[in-house]
């Protein structure tokens, strides 16, 4: 539960937590998770939210360390960080890609709403 529907996932090729992914996975029956995991750099924490045609995800990424978060949207202009389009949010958030009915961020250090406009179901 915690890797595939909360979405908090170790990055294989850089161990000990310094990255990890952030990938939640909803549906029809699922419409929220909340998550936190306890690592050695801090604790790692992942709240989500379906809302009519919106998610919302709430990310912690302790001190020290990045992620890459994936969001399911086709809309790049759909993405906000903290209320804020993702090409104006802070240098900590950007934009990595954007395919396949999701967006790839890439995160530093930091507590961020992220919301998005997800794909048809």
């Amino acid at each position: 539960m915690m890797r595939w529907i909360a979405g908090i996932q170790p990055d294989e090729e850089q161990p000990g937590w310094s990255h990890f992914v952030i990938r939640p996975r909803g549906g029809i029956q699922i419409q929220h998770a909340r998550a936190e995991l306890a690592t050695i750099r801090g604790t790692i924490a992942s709240s989500w939210k379906l809302a009519g045609e919106k998610i919302h995800l709430d990310v912690t990424i302790p001190a020290n360390t990045s992620a890459s978060v994936y969001l399911p949207t086709n809309e790049y202009e759909s993405i906000t960080v903290d209320g804020r389009p993702v090409g104006d949010a802070a240098p900590n958030v950007l934009l990595v890609d954007l395919k396949d009915g999701e967006a790839l961020l890439d995160a530093r250090a930091g507590t961020y709403a992220l919301e998005c406009k997800r794909p048809p179901q």
